[in-house]
């Protein structure tokens, strides 16, 4: 992560099953600096997680 001004695009990659998403979050939302929108998903998550 770091500091953007003028708008600028950050592009977040991560495995399958790896994180769980703010439910606030939609297409379009803006997020400032140091807001969550996101927490990693434990292992038990990804154990009962379908399989893809």
């Amino acid at each position: 992560m770091g500091r953007f001004k003028l708008g600028s695009t950050v592009i977040n990659l991560f495995t399958a099953n790896s994180v769980h998403f703010e439910p606030r979050l939609n297409n379009g939302t803006v997020t400032r600096m140091g807001e969550a929108f996101a927490e990693a998903a434990t292992a038990r998550d990804a154990a009962e997680a379908p399989q893809t």
